[in-house]
């Protein structure tokens, strides 16, 4: 779409706007993703009908962007993190790829991938509401969050929750955002085991842990879900709003 390629998400029930098109049946084949093609008022028209584009940027690990949008197509892939640990050290994410989709374990936490804003159609205030009211100082910095722009709007799947139009950080659907080690709100630039909020410096997570093994001196806590303070489209965009968990269909 409009020069950037992805996924598209739709509703069970999904009416095509009238003078456009909609190929279920061409799913993407590996290094091809010519099947269905929109420009930007084209792709308005399906966001208003209920579509949600997923872009496909890559992701940060250690100083470098991986799997840019350049080159063979054959290399083009991004992740978008869930809410929940799918290991002792890794966490679920939504795999945007040549030829597949879908959930998988994703990398080692530490890995920055994009985020796209879930919001609960009805608030549930007993989980989300609080303040995030710690220091926020990480690598020698305040904390710089994003605020959501005007123009992000927000589209119904149908779901008990509703998507965000474009990712964490974006202006606009065909934008990246920003890149997010798991369970951390700010963007940087190293994504690695030394500067991972959730670890001593090294190799040793000291939250969301249940493995002592990997824990720092043994440190374990059991949480596999994110806290609010620990989530970045809850502490960028809004008390309400949140990384899709893996378990939503």
């Amino acid at each position: 779409m409009h020069s950037r390629i992805g996924v598209v998400l739709l509703p069970d029930v999904f009416t095509v706007p009238e003078g456009l098109t909609w190929n279920p049946d061409q799913a993407i084949t590996e290094g091809d993703w010519t099947k269905n093609v929109y420009d930007l008022d084209q792709w308005h028209q399906m966001e208003d009908a209920g579509a949600v584009f997923l872009p496909v940027y890559g992701y940060r690990t250690g100083t470098r962007l991986i799997n840019p949008v350049t080159g063979s197509s054959m290399n083009w892939k991004s992740y978008y993190w869930s809410s929940t640990s799918s290991d002792p050290e890794k966490a679920a994410a939504f795999c945007v790829a040549d030829g597949k989709t879908g959930l998988v374990s994703g990398d080692a936490r530490i890995v920055g991938y994009c985020v796209r804003l879930v919001q609960d159609i009805t608030p549930s205030a007993d989980v989300w509401e609080m303040s995030v009211d710690e220091d926020c100082t990480q690598n020698g910095k305040s904390l710089g969050i994003t605020p959501m722009p005007d123009e992000v709007q927000t589209v119904d799947l149908g779901l008990s929750v509703s998507w965000a139009s474009c990712n964490v950080g974006a202006a606009k659907v065909t934008d990246n955002g920003n890149y997010y080690a798991w369970g951390e709100v700010l963007t940087k630039e190293e994504y690695s085991w030394d500067t991972y909020r959730h670890a001593n410096g090294k190799d040793k997570l000291t939250k969301y842990c249940s493995n002592a093994t990997l824990g720092n001196e043994g440190f374990t806590d059991s949480k596999t879900v994110l806290e609010p303070a620990d989530d970045a489209a809850y502490t960028n965009w809004g008390s309400v709003c949140r990384p899709r968990r893996s378990g939503t269909n």
